[in-house]
This record gives C-alpha cells, sequence and structure tokens, in this order.
C-alpha cells in the first residue's frame, strides 16, 4: 500500500468523523470561549459590586465621622452656651444681691431719715414743754406732774425711737443733757 492509496482511502473511510471531530472541537472550544466571556463579565461585574460596595462604605463611614464631628461641634457649643448661660446666672444673682442689699440699705436710710423727721419732731415738742427733767415739780403742783409726765413720755418717746434705728450716738447730745433725775420723787396724800 502506498501512500496514495492510503490517502484516498483514509479520505473516504475517515474525513467525515475526522471532519465530524474536528467541528466538535471547534464548536466546544467555542463554548468554552463564551463561556470564559461570560464569567470574565460576571467576575468584572462582581468585581465592580464589589468596588462599589467598599466605596458605599467609605462613603458611610466619611458620612458618619462627618456627622460625629459636627456632633462634637455641637456638643462643644452646648457645653459653651451652658457655662455662658451659667455665668450670666451668676452675674444676674450677684446683681440681685447687690440690688437687694442697696434695696435694704435704701429701706434702712429712709427709716432713719424718717426717724430723725419723728426725732426732730418729738425733740421739739419735749423742748415746747419747757420741763427739765432733772428736777422734779412739787408734790401739789399737779399742772406741773402733767407737764413733766409729757416731757418724760416725749422723752422715752425719742430715745426708744432712737434705740430703734442707731440713732443714740447722733443725739446723745439731747439725750445726755435732758437725761431724768436718777432719784424718784416720792409724794404722799396725807
Amino acid at each position: 500500500m502506498n501512500l496514495k492509496t492510503c490517502l484516498t482511502l483514509f479520505t473516504r473511510k475517515f474525513i467525515a468523523p475526522t471532519l465530524a471531530v474536528l467541528m466538535f472541537f471547534a464548536w466546544a472550544g467555542w463554548q468554552l470561549w463564551q463561556e470564559h466571556r461570560a464569567l470574565t463579565a460576571q467576575g468584572l461585574a462582581l468585581q465592580n459590586e464589589q468596588l462599589a460596595f467598599y466605596k458605599a462604605r467609605m462613603a458611610e463611614k466619611e458620612q458618619l465621622l462627618r456627622w460625629e464631628k459636627a456632633l462634637e461641634l455641637r456638643e462643644k457649643a452646648l457645653i459653651e452656651q451652658n457655662a455662658a448661660l451659667e455665668n450670666v446666672q451668676a452675674q444676674c444673682a450677684q446683681a440681685q444681691e447687690r440690688n437687694l442689699t442697696l434695696t435694704r440699705a435704701n429701706s434702712t436710710q429712709r427709716q432713719q431719715e424718717a426717724a430723725r423727721e419723728q426725732l426732730h419732731l418729738l425733740m421739739a415738742q419735749f423742748s415746747a414743754t419747757g420741763v427739765s427733767l432733772r428736777r422734779h415739780p412739787a408734790c401739789e403742783d399737779k399742772e406741773g406732774w402733767r407737764s413733766y409726765n409729757t416731757a418724760y413720755s416725749l422723752y422715752s418717746s425719742a430715745s426708744a425711737l432712737a434705740g430703734a434705728h442707731s440713732l443714740t450716738r447722733d443725739y446723745a447730745a439731747f439725750f445726755n443733757s435732758n437725761a431724768p433725775a436718777s432719784a424718784v420723787a416720792l409724794c404722799f396724800n396725807p
């Protein structure tokens, strides 16, 4: 058998199966290539999804960090406002205390002024009686005793008023010069 006969024989008997095998391999290669392209596209899509997911996570983390920073700034601002408010409240309390102290001082001063006016009136009424509390009137002199008792009442009222408003030192000269006698006059009716 020569080569020509072999080839003729081979071509007549084996060409169809060989072509079938070659076409099968071409078709299988084509299917493998299509599957490879589909898997590569799916892999790229998966990578893109992963990348998008990681980008979204990073964006969320950045947003969360911005929110945390904003919250810290708000908290700091609220703390500062609270401190400023407490400072203002403390200043208001101090101002109220000063106002109250001044009001009390003014009230005390007004009370002392009113007491001074009343003391001057009592002193003028005392002087108008013309009685000296250092000498007692005669036992028979009823009008003298009435004037003495009126003067003594005015003197006692003035002394009590001065003591109540801490004005005794200011009017010490009046009280010392007009102090009643220490000895008590005893008058008996026989």
